[in-house]
């Protein structure tokens, strides 16, 4: 995304760059993103290429990525609400047959992984009986799931992952190590 400096005279000015993985609405000035860069000798009407690293991917779903130039509002203008810019993008979660996941158990043995139950009609606790009815045996070790939640924290090694394809996990890989079956 690039946001041109236009009608001003910045050139002699450092600007303060702040950047939202996920932020759909307008920020005041002075406000603090998720990263933030330094502009510099960007004269009126010019733009820059900044690349920012570092910005938290959080859970799936649709994102909107902001970003505010003269964030400290060091220049007078007559309209601040120029200086910010979206866009939409969406973050997917990784799936048993990702391979970030199947490296990290190759290495590992076992992974920590998280999974948003799918709805059911008998409810979450009905659902994560069935997905731990596909997985192999001592192919998994349950970690925590409360009773009455979507969420359902799994050790799984290679077998594990097999019996899960197509199960969509939030977060790839939240741990590794150890071992153990059920």
């Amino acid at each position: 995304m690039s946001k041109r400096a236009e009608g001003y005279e910045c050139d002699k000015v450092e600007l303060t760059l702040q950047v939202w993985a996920n932020q759909a609405g307008a920020q005041d000035c002075g406000a603090v993103g998720d990263q933030s860069a330094t502009l510099s000798g960007l004269a009126s009407g010019a733009s820059q290429t900044v690349t920012v690293n570092g910005l938290p991917a959080g859970v799936a779903g649709a994102k909107t990525l902001r970003v505010f130039v003269d964030s400290q509002c060091q220049i007078a203008e007559s309209d601040e609400t120029n200086n910010q810019s979206t866009t939409a993008y969406t973050v997917t979660a990784p799936t048993a047959n990702d391979a970030a996941l199947r490296e990290r158990v190759a290495r590992d043995g076992w992974v920590l992984v998280q999974v948003d139950l799918p709805a059911n009609t008998f409810g979450p606790d009905r659902a994560a009986q069935s997905l731990l009815s596909r997985l192999p045996t001592a192919s998994y070790r349950a970690v925590l799931h409360t009773p009455g939640s979507s969420r359902l924290t799994l050790r799984v090694n290679a077998a594990g992952l097999e019996g899960a394809a197509g199960v969509a996990f939030d977060g790839v890989a939240l741990g590794g190590g150890g071992g153990g079956g059920r």
